[in-house]
């Protein structure tokens, strides 16, 4: 019994070194910085599905052990099939992450959580005229995504978002816009870009 405890701990150790450095091939640690675009959704629980284009950077450093941090913002402009309004949204969020590793040489999965701050602008179509309004509000996700090794300092991200997002009322002169006074708005997203690897 000693002498298969003494064989199976090289045989194990064997075993993950070679899956841990192919996953850190694909997010090798270290600093990297982000450019992406991406299809966004929203679903406010007062007035009608939103659909738009965001584009997002980011500031991440890897551990070895997979974990990763990222930071960034996030730009988008939201429609409405049903009305001329749009709206603009920022957020600027946090981003903890967790790089799987796997046994395959160039592409890998993560899976996350983001939290941050924003800020929209709403653009109200009436009858004669265009009004403003602007409102500030938090955002909390799940994310998923896969990283994919383009070469040794660049890969390939795409990165599923679904969570939900909190708004404050917007006002018109200091009036509430009835059918925007809603608190929150189911969210997500599919965002594709590239990642950047600094020292690679």
């Amino acid at each position: 019994m000693r002498r298969f405890h003494l064989l199976a701990v090289p045989l194990a150790s064997l075993i993950a070194h070679p899956v841990a450095t192919q996953a850190q091939d694909v997010a090798p640690p270290g600093w990297a910085v982000g450019a992406s675009v991406g299809l966004l959704s929203a679903k406010p629980d007062l007035g009608d599905r939103e659909y738009g284009l965001g584009f997002q950077g980011t500031l991440s450093y890897t551990k070895p052990s997979g974990l990763q941090i990222a930071g960034g913002a996030l730009y988008g402009v939201l429609n409405t099939e049903q009305s001329e309004d749009h709206r603009n949204v920022v957020f600027v969020f946090v981003e903890p992450r967790y790089v799987i590793l796997m046994s395959a040489e160039s592409v890998t999965p993560y899976v996350g959580v983001r939290g941050g701050y924003g800020w929209q602008q709403l653009r109200v179509a009436g009858d004669t005229s265009t009004a403003e309004a602007s409102a500030d509000g938090w955002l909390f996700s799940g994310i998923i995504g896969v990283l994919a090794r383009l070469s040794p300092a660049v890969a390939l991200e795409a990165t599923g978002v679904f969570g939900v997002s909190g708004w404050g009322n917007p006002e018109i002169g200091g009036e509430p816009i009835p059918e925007r006074t809603g608190k929150t708005a189911w969210t997500g997203g599919i965002i594709v870009g590239f990642v950047f690897h600094a020292g690679s």
